[in-house]
This record gives C-alpha cells, sequence and structure tokens, in this order.
C-alpha cells in the first residue's frame, strides 16, 4: 500500500471506529459478556471442593474407572463427587437423544456394560442415529467419519461449565452479527446520502479509498468477537483452570463426529463468526454501494438474518438448507452443527457453513469490484 493508502487508512479507520456507537456497542458486548458468565461462575458454591474430587478420575476417561463409579453410586448409594461426576458421563449414553436404544430413566437400572463397555455402547447408538436421521447417500460417509473418531476421550474437571459458555458466545455471536449489520450498512451509502460521493470520485485515489472504507468494519466486528470468546473463556478459566480446555467436547455433546476438545471446539465457532464478519461486511458493502441508502441496505441485512432464524427452524430440505448456510448470520450459529452430526456434500456441516461464507465474501468482494469499475467508467463519460 502506498504512503497515501495508508494515510488514508487511518483516517477512515478513525473516522469510523472513534464514534458513539463503536464505543458504545464495545462497552455493551462487554457487559454483556462479563453478566452472561458471571451468572455461571457465581453459582459454583464449593466448586475447588468438587474440582478436586474430580480431578481424581482426570484425563482418559477409563472403563475401569466407570465401572468403579457405577457400582459405587448405583450399589453403594455413593454420593461422592469423584464417582458421580463417573456416572454422570455414562448418563449421556441414556440422556442425549432419550429414547433411542438405552432407556433406563434412573441409574440404579444401568446396566453394567454402560461403563464396562462404555464406548462399544456409544458406538453403537451412533450408528443406529446415523441410520435413522440421516439419508442413505450420507449414512456411508458418516460412519466412516465415526471410525475416525479416537477413543479413549479425555475429561477434565469443570468442563461441564462450558455447557452454558459455549450457548452464552452463541447468543453474543449473534448480537455482533447484527451490530455488523448495522454498522456496515452505512459504509457506501452515507457519503451518497450526503453527496460526498462527488467529491470522492475525482480523487485519485478513489478506488483505494472505496476498498479501504470495508477494513474498519470487518477490524470491529472482528475486535468484538475476540472480546466476547477471550472474556468469556478467562472468566471461567479463573474458575476452573485452562487444563479443562483439553476436555473433548464430546462432554458438551456426547454424539459427535472429530477428535475435538472444547478449544478445538471455540477456536472452530470463532473462526466461522470471523468468515461470517469478512462475508457479511462484503455483501453489506454491496448492498450499501447499490441501494445508496442506509436504512435500505440495513433493511436487507436484517430480513436476510431473520429469515435464516425463523426459516432454519421449519425448514429442513437439503436445497434449501445450503441457501440458509449461505446468509452470513449462519456463522454464529455454527455451535448447533458442532454439536449435531450433520454432513453436506460429503463434509461436516461445520466446515460447510464456512466454505460457503467465504465463497460470498468472494463473490461479493468480486460484484463490489465490478460496480467499482462501472462506476468509474460512467462518472467518465459523464
Amino acid at each position: 500500500m502506498s504512503e497515501g493508502g495508508r494515510k488514508m487508512l487511518l483516517l477512515e479507520m478513525k473516522r469510523r471506529l472513534c464514534t458513539r456507537y463503536v464505543l458504545f456497542s464495545l462497552l455493551g458486548v462487554l457487559i454483556i459478556t462479563i453478566g452472561l458468565n458471571l451468572i455461571i461462575v457465581s453459582h459454583q458454591n464449593g466448586i475447588v471442593h468438587s474440582l478436586q474430587e474430580e480431578a481424581v478420575y482426570e484425563g482418559d476417561i477409563k472403563e475401569e474407572n466407570l465401572f468403579l463409579a457405577l457400582r459405587k453410586v448405583r450399589d453403594e448409594k455413593s454420593g461422592d463427587r469423584r464417582y458421580s461426576s463417573q456416572v454422570f458421563i455414562i448418563g449421556g449414553l441414556v440422556n442425549n437423544y432419550p429414547g433411542v436404544l438405552y432407556t433406563e430413566r434412573k441409574v440404579e437400572d444401568y446396566p453394567d456394560k454402560y461403563a464396562n463397555e462404555f464406548y462399544q455402547c456409544w458406538r453403537n447408538k451412533f450408528e443406529f442415529l446415523i441410520k435413522r436421521n440421516l439419508p442413505i447417500k450420507e449414512q456411508q460417509t458418516a460412519l466412516t467419519k465415526l471410525h475416525e473418531v479416537k477413543t479413549p476421550f479425555a475429561r477434565y474437571p469443570g468442563y461441564y461449565l462450558y455447557y452454558t459458555a459455549l450457548d452464552n458466545i452463541q447468543v453474543i455471536f449473534i448480537i455482533i452479527l447484527f451490530l455488523v449489520t448495522f454498522f456496515a450498512s452505512g459504509i457506501y451509502s452515507d457519503s451518497f446520502e450526503d453527496e460526498s460521493m462527488e467529491i470522492i470520485r475525482t480523487t485519485k485515489l478513489y478506488k483505494t479509498n472505496m476498498w479501504i472504507r470495508i477494513l474498519p468494519v470487518i477490524f470491529y466486528g472482528v475486535l468484538l468477537t475476540l472480546i466476547a470468546t477471550l472474556v468469556t473463556v478467562g472468566m471461567i478459566s479463573s474458575v476452573v483452570g485452562l487444563k479443562v480446555l483439553k476436555s473433548s467436547f464430546k462432554m458438551i455433546a456426547l454424539f459427535t463426529f472429530g477428535n475435538l476438545s472444547i478449544g478445538q471446539a471455540i477456536a472452530i465457532m470463532m473462526l466461522a463468526e470471523i468468515i461470517g464478519i469478512f462475508s457479511l461486511s462484503t455483501s453489506m458493502g454491496y448492498f450499501s454501494f447499490k441501494t445508496k441508502k442506509t436504512t435500505t441496505a440495513i433493511g436487507i441485512g436484517v430480513s436476510l438474518s431473520i429469515f435464516y432464524m425463523i426459516g432454519s427452524k421449519f425448514v429442513s430440505l437439503p436445497a434449501i438448507k445450503y441457501l440458509f448456510n449461505a446468509i452470513p448470520m449462519v456463522s454464529s450459529q455454527v455451535l448447533l452443527s458442532i454439536s449435531s452430526f450433520s454432513i453436506n456434500f460429503g463434509i461436516w456441516e461445520p466446515y460447510v457453513i464456512m466454505l460457503e461464507n467465504f465463497i460470498i465474501f468472494i463473490l461479493s468482494t468480486v460484484a463490489l469490484a465490478i460496480n467499482f469499475l462501472l462506476d468509474t467508467n460512467q462518472w467518465y463519460r459523464v
């Protein structure tokens, strides 16, 4: 970038980011993040003692330990946290997708095989779910991915706090995308509305100026994403430590593909959100440039997001689902895809979501480039 371009970038960053909207939204996201996670950490009475008890069996989940814990709780009615935390894992076989294969309602009814054959029971139910819930053409791919899952799973004390913490991140990511939608709606339209675009078109660095305008929006969205993610992880880690991030994500959602840890799942959520921000920023830039009206651009952006949030709850047709996955708002919901076992085009759905949003980013960038070129040529002809 030339010296003039760098100066223009700094001026544009200052113009767009040093505003009340940005300041209040940054503080708002920070307050919401702290508030939601404060509810988690402030209700953990006796957490230190519980963590010490759970640490007895931290690391790889071994079937012999599960069997010992089941006998202690089921047969001896032990209330020790070290044993009940292990039996909770066994309960996942029954309570995740309840009524499928394993239907016991009480720990007292759990057979020994749930513990000493835990991983085989898990595979049996997973295979049943795949054959019941996925189209035939996707079943073989799903079964192949299932066989790639490595056992034993890992578990570290306090992982269950992330049941709620991950949902908190997802909620905040939705808010962030709406904030980015409003912020990005005026990328170009504000200059059309105040008629300053007529002057900008005559400058030597007109095209550079057009591209630079998108960067503050992307920076803003990424900054909000980092705040939401890092503050959440920091607050939970202040209670249970960072080691818990090495726990298998299957402790959160037992019947999932891959060998992700909780930390890796959070990284995928954050990456998907950032890709969604890139996609949303450029597509909103296109709407802003084409409509030349901020309110119209806002209407289009918000309508698309609401269309996804409502439509995806009621429509499950594959062709429509591919369409939904191209809407940037879906990137905030990638946790739902990580927690399920959906396959699209032979690819795990979280990767499909990121791929489709990246394609939208490329297409909207190309569309903007074409429109900048046409606008320049039209201006010179006039």
